[in-house]
């Protein structure tokens, strides 16, 4: 079901998350922990995107 409100909670939603988002996925120690597994940081960035 969609409210009038979807759109501002959405984004509101969004603003919330995104710092932890970038954090989790440009990080340094992400790249690092990639490296450690032998992956690459590239497949390792879309690998973690995926991951639920």
């Amino acid at each position: 079901m969609t409210t009038p409100h979807a759109p501002a909670y959405a984004r509101e939603t969004w603003q919330t998350l995104e710092p932890y988002h970038g954090a989790v996925y440009f990080s340094p120690e992400a790249h690092a922990a990639y490296a450690a597994l032998g992956v690459e940081s590239g497949p390792g960035y879309f690998a973690s995107r995926a991951a639920a």
